[in-house]
């Protein structure tokens, strides 16, 4: 290290520290020459991060979330993060930098019974639920008006029985539109004026998928996270679709998903880490590991500064994106 002057000072010290926590679990990682990839969790604990909503013990009160429950959800939009606390039942608005949150909604309080399993945001904030019938609802200032009704004239044919067999998750792209995916998480479809318009797949010889979970892009293509193939497929326009990622082939199992820009952020429930693809690279690159013993979590990102939000136990972290360290040179 003295022959390395202040960086090899700096880079011992960072390997010191980490053998303390991580010595069960080290092991030789040859397949990339990047530091990161040969010690365990180095990547995840140079970058910034820090908790932004709940605490670390789970509660009811407005300054905590519940114990993790794995159909929590969370959407950043306009500086606040909007938690679907599963086990407390409520729908908590938590601004950036606010010591405690706003509850928007709790399932046991109203008369619409409107779960809070899986939600949008639209571009004024207002928030899109379900019913028990698979109606979608607007909340917004405490009011809540039905937006789609589900009911026999709007099912659509194609589906078991030639009935369209009901709504599962909800998405807003960032022109404010919603989109709804099907029970048999098979088709996507777009709301308007109260009408399902198909939009994948596109026919029958597009790629087919099992959607763990969607996003809509600033061009309007939809990303999928899908579950039967381990990989991200993507479908523009009247396109078929092209896979973007294929997960199984890097022993990923994706189930949430954010977009900045065109670059795709994964979250991998196998390791229990968060995984980039930038649009101008083929590789993955590991970025955070909140969780190295695996499990499920949900993410999203700041479409402006990029920072990456992470719901993992009763608390929301925000992390920056990972230093520029190269060390190929030491390898």
């Amino acid at each position: 290290s003295e022959s390395l002057g202040s960086f090899g000072k700096d880079l011992q010290v960072e390997i010191e520290e980490g053998l303390k926590g991580h010595v069960s679990d080290m092991r030789w990682r040859p397949r990339r020459r990047c530091l990161r990839h040969w010690w365990p969790d180095l990547g995840a604990k140079r970058q910034s991060h820090h908790i932004v909503a709940g605490g670390p013990q789970p509660g009811e009160g407005p300054d905590q979330l519940g114990v993790h429950h794995h159909l929590s959800s969370i959407v950043y939009h306009g500086g606040s993060l909007y938690i679907g606390d599963m086990t407390n039942g409520r729908l908590v608005k938590w601004p950036i930098g606010a010591k405690q949150g706003e509850i928007l909604l709790q399932e046991s309080n109203n008369r619409q019974q409107l779960c809070v399993e899986t939600f949008a945001v639209g571009r004024d904030g207002t928030c899109y639920l379900m019913d028990p019938e698979k109606s979608v609802w607007s909340v917004k200032d405490g009011q809540c008006v039905r937006v789609f009704e589900a009911k026999e004239k709007n099912r659509l044919e194609g589906f078991e029985g030639g009935n369209f067999p009901g709504i599962v998750d909800l998405k807003c792209s960032p022109a404010g539109e919603l989109y709804v995916c099907d029970k048999g998480r098979t088709r996507i479809q777009k709301v308007n004026n109260k009408e399902l318009i198909p939009m994948t797949p596109s026919s029958k010889t597009s790629l087919s998928f099992h959607a763990w979970t969607f996003v809509i892009s600033q061009d309007d293509s939809i990303y999928i996270s899908d579950a039967a193939g381990d990989r991200i497929l993507k479908f523009s326009g009247q396109g078929n679709g092209i896979v973007v990622v294929d997960c199984a082939a890097v022993g990923i199992r994706p189930t949430d998903m954010a977009l900045h820009g065109n670059d795709v952020y994964i979250s991998d429930m196998q390791r229990g880490s968060i995984w980039k693809k930038c649009s101008d690279e083929a590789a993955l690159m590991e970025i955070a590991n909140p969780a190295n013993h695996g499990g499920i979590f949900r993410i999203d990102v700041d479409p402006v500064d990029g920072a990456l939000f992470i719901l993992h136990g009763s608390t929301v972290s925000q992390w920056g994106p990972p230093p520029k360290f190269r060390c190929d040179h030491l390898l």
